[in-house]
């Protein structure tokens, strides 16, 4: 029996065990193989899979998420350290209601017992070709992401002029326009149970408030 003569249901089976890149392989062959790989159901598995996203939040189909979004920017999500930047040194990239952000948590106190604070730094719509910078004090503008391998990647502002009225724009913090290089950090296999959903699962947001606290200047 060929493969085309196979029922729709077979092929779905089949077509479930397949990778991203072997599914838009097989979209090459035929007009019926086509239409079955773009079955919501193959992507929603993948984007879970590969990504451990689970929700569509502004974008139409799972395969618009895949293909538009994760397919590019998805190997940014996870928690990320760095040495030098003037907004601290742990940036978290999560995906939220169609976007991908960059969320870098500050220190906001001198008190031992205040969390760290958080500050969107980028984000990255369905639509977009390059990330957004939201640095505060500053108007939406453009900014670059060049990535080094899956764990590093490079961080640089393109429009220096916007944030020339920036309270922390000054000689020493220019590395936002130089670029700022950020490391994955990994977290152990045996997450606390504080940090799990009910059903066993990781957080999609492992950095909480009130999870971390530190010294003013420690970083």
């Amino acid at each position: 029996m060929l493969l085309n003569e196979l029922p729709d249901d077979v092929l779905l089976l089949i077509l479930e065990k397949c990778s991203a890149q072997d599914l838009s392989s097989l979209a090459q062959t035929c007009v019926r193989i086509t239409q079955l790989t773009h079955v919501d159901s193959l992507w929603k598995a993948l984007c879970r899979k590969e990504y451990n996203v689970k929700t569509l939040g502004n974008i139409k189909t799972y395969y618009c998420l895949y293909s538009e979004l994760l397919y590019s920017y998805g190997w940014m999500l996870g928690t990320f350290l760095c040495r030098t930047t003037p907004r601290g040194g742990l940036l978290e990239v999560q995906y939220c209601d169609g976007m991908i952000q960059g969320i870098q948590w500050i220190v906001s106190s001198k008190s031992l017992k205040d969390p760290l604070d958080k500050v969107l730094m980028f984000e990255i719509a369905e639509s977009d070709r390059h990330p957004q910078c939201l640095v505060p004090y500053a108007s939406l503008h453009t900014a670059q992401i060049r990535k080094i391998n899956s764990d590093k990647f490079v961080y640089k502002c393109k429009e220096k002029a916007r944030h020339q009225r920036q309270i922390f724009c000054t000689q020493k913090h220019e590395n936002i326009f130089k670029g700022i290089a950020y490391k994955r950090l990994n977290f152990p296999k045996e997450i606390p149970s504080s940090l799990k959903l009910k059903d066993g699962s990781p957080s999609p947001q492992i950095i909480t408030p009130w999870l971390f606290i530190a010294e003013y200047g420690s970083h």
